[in-house]
């Protein structure tokens, strides 16, 4: 199984959404044999320009596992999601090597 990240960006008002939201996160996960690591709540943000008719977002970042191809299945079934803004999933290698390059180059 490899290590991802996965960056969200939604429009949530209440605690009860945003519960509601991470679970759903979290389920959709547990469905494709997956199993979520961490999740890490990084607030509410302005954004630099609307998306969506919206001018802030909550921030969330989740760390899991997950084995070969099935991050295109979890990236299809997250993009329908109704307070998404936003997403991301990036395999946790290429972070890594991203960051050592950056410090390489400095």
């Amino acid at each position: 199984m490899n290590e991802y990240e996965l960056a969200v960006m939604a429009k949530i008002s209440t605690p009860q959404e945003e519960k509601n939201f991470i679970e759903e996160i979290k389920r959709l996960i547990e469905a494709i044999k997956g199993e979520a690591i961490e999740i890490s709540e990084l607030g509410k943000k302005r954004l630099s320009f609307p998306i969506k008719k919206q001018t802030e977002g909550n921030y969330w970042q989740i760390s899991f596992r997950l084995s070969g191809s099935l991050p295109d299945t979890l990236n299809k079934k997250i993009k329908i999601m109704e307070p998404l803004l936003r997403h991301m999933i990036v395999k946790k290698e290429k972070v890594k090597a991203e960051i050592l390059s950056a410090q390489k180059t400095k």
